[in-house]
Parts: structure tokens; sequence; C-alpha cells
């Protein structure tokens, strides 16, 4: 085993770089092992018969790992479901995956990360739908009602009143659609909409950050797993 890995090395690193201009038409003849099968060699398997007489030409590297760029949206509802639960242990498992769903479709809708609205809705509340601040900010994303509620009243048919900020769905969506239309006039500056969405905290989107790059270790964990 040893003296197969000493020869690759060999072969790949010192005399590769040289023989391939005085190979010339010859080595075109040859057919180079293929990755997986040269592995596997290293390993102590058999070449098929077509490769026993082809030098290993072939880098012998780790495949990389996957590229993970968050768009399993399964995996994004455990991810954000599971940060949820660490925020409020009184949250059961099926309520927080309401919550991640919401979250996951709304964020879809009008085009933001899911993640940082996720986050968002734990920075504010502590995924708590019942919260309630004495500035007369309501539910799971801390609407402010008295600001927000002619434009929500008028577009939304299940928004009438403060009391329906306290319905996940209808809170989401609204402190989603504000968030948005703070993206849209910052000009897509997360930490500009952040601070507005916040009142002018500008250590708001420091702490959302926090919790997104918690959410995207458990996707990157449920993702591999």
């Amino acid at each position: 085993m040893f003296k197969k890995i000493v020869f690759v090395f060999f072969v790949v690193c010192v005399m590769l770089p040289f023989a391939v201009h005085a190979a010339g038409e010859a080595a075109t003849s040859e057919k180079d092992v293929p990755l997986d099968l040269a592995l596997e060699w290293l390993k102590g398997g058999e070449l098929p018969e077509e490769f026993r007489d082809s030098p290993i030409t072939v880098p012998l590297k780790k495949p990389a790992e996957r590229d993970v760029n968050y768009g399993d949206t399964k995996t994004q509802t455990s991810a954000i479901s599971y940060v949820f639960r660490q925020y409020n242990k009184k949250l059961d498992n099926a309520t927080a995956k309401e919550y991640a769903d919401i979250v996951r479709s709304v964020s879809e809708k009008f085009g933001e990360d899911p993640f940082i609205i996720a986050a968002l809705v734990i920075v504010e509340s502590g995924a708590r739908a019942d919260a309630r601040s004495k500035k007369g900010d309501f539910g799971l994303m801390q609407v402010r009602w008295k600001v927000h509620k002619n434009k929500l009243t008028q577009k939304y048919p299940t928004i009438k009143t403060e009391k329906d900020m306290f319905k996940p769905r209808e809170n989401i969506t609204a402190g989603t659609e504000i968030f948005s239309a703070y993206m849209k006039s910052a000009g897509g500056d997360v930490v500009k909409a952040m601070t507005a969405y916040s009142g002018g905290s500008s250590s708001h989107w420091e702490k959302v950050n926090n919790v997104v790059s918690q959410i995207k270790i458990k996707y990157n964990e449920f993702y591999k797993g």
C-alpha cells in the first residue's frame, strides 16, 4: 500500500510535468485512469483490464464537499424551527414548525432571506407570538400597529385590529412586508433596513446576523446529515 502511494505521488507530482511534452502523440492513445478507479486502486482494488497498462495521471485529491446554498426548503424549515425552540422553550415541535413554514413561505413571497426573517422573529420577540411591548409593538415580529395599521388593514382582509397581530401568519406577513419595504428604500442595504425596522437601533443587525449564523450552522448539520 505504501509503495503504491509513493508511486502515485511520484508520477503525479514529479514525472507527469516532464513527461507531457515528450509523450506527444503516444500519450493520446492511452486512457487516463478515472479518479474514482484510481482511488479504488490506492485502496488495494484491481483496475479494469482496459486501464491496467495506463499510467495514473489524475490528481488524487479529496472530492469537494457539496456547495450549500441554503435552498433546500425542508431543511430550511427544520433549521429554523430548531432555533426557534432554543429561544422559546415553551414551543412544541408542531408550533415551531408552523412558525418556520410561515416564515419560509412569506419570505419567498416578498423575495427576502428566510433566515433573516426568522432571526428577526427571534431578536424581536424571542419567537413568542403573544409578545407585546410598552410602545405598542405586537407579536412575533413586534409590528408597531399605530404606525402601520392603515396600510395593513387596507391591503389584508384578515388584518383588522391589533389583536390580529398576535396571529402568527398575519404578524409574519405584516412584519416581512414592512422589512421588505425598508430594504427597497435602502437599496438592498440590509443594515440600513434593519436599523429602520428597529426604530433606529444601530446594533440591531449585529444581533440578527448572529442568529442567522446559528440557523445556518443547524442548516448545514441537517443538510449533511
